[in-house]
């Protein structure tokens, strides 16, 4: 129970921090400093993003082998799929795809542009894949059907009398 809580931690730590860096810190870098420096800021950023994206996907691989034994294999094969995939998005554009850019922007040969796009596509996919799986595979718990459930809904109060009545 407190690992499949932790698996969940560590999902929403990623996926929230994937979407606040690219989708709302970048672009109101651009939009309120100049270009150099919210462009300076920004690689900054994406490289922590990076550095926790690597961590988060290491964690995620041990919370999946330790915390999700309760899961059917073909669950936790499809989770850590989408994992790997999601490390593996931060590997080509970090490793990859960033040195090229910073290559480019030093050459002024005009291909940063199109690098900058084939990191951004890279990077909606990870960020796709982070909502589809934290959203929907790291349920902690199954849910309870509330007419076989034994004892007294916890979100309702009731008298003692009205529980005997079964009411």
């Amino acid at each position: 129970m407190v690992l499949a809580k932790v698996r969940l931690l560590v999902a929403a730590l990623w996926a929230g921090s994937l979407w606040a860096v690219g989708y709302l810190v970048a672009p109101t870098l651009f939009a309120t400093l100049d270009r150099a420096l919210a462009g300076q800021i920004a690689g900054t950023m994406f490289h922590s993003m990076a550095l926790l994206s690597l961590g988060c996907g290491a964690a995620m691989g041990v919370l999946l082998f330790f915390g999700a034994r309760d899961w059917t294999p073909k669950r936790r094969r499809a989770v850590l799929l989408v994992v790997v995939a999601m490390v593996m998005c931060t590997v080509a554009s970090h490793f990859g795809i960033q040195p090229m850019m910073a290559a480019a922007k030093a050459a002024g040969d005009g291909s940063f542009g199109r690098l900058h796009g084939i990191s951004s596509v890279i990077y909606l996919v990870q960020s796709l894949l982070a909502g589809g799986w934290s959203g929907s595979r790291l349920k902690t718990a199954k849910p309870v059907d509330r007419g076989q459930a034994q004892g007294p809904d916890p979100w309702q109060i009731r008298s003692p009398r009205l529980m005997q009545a079964g009411v």
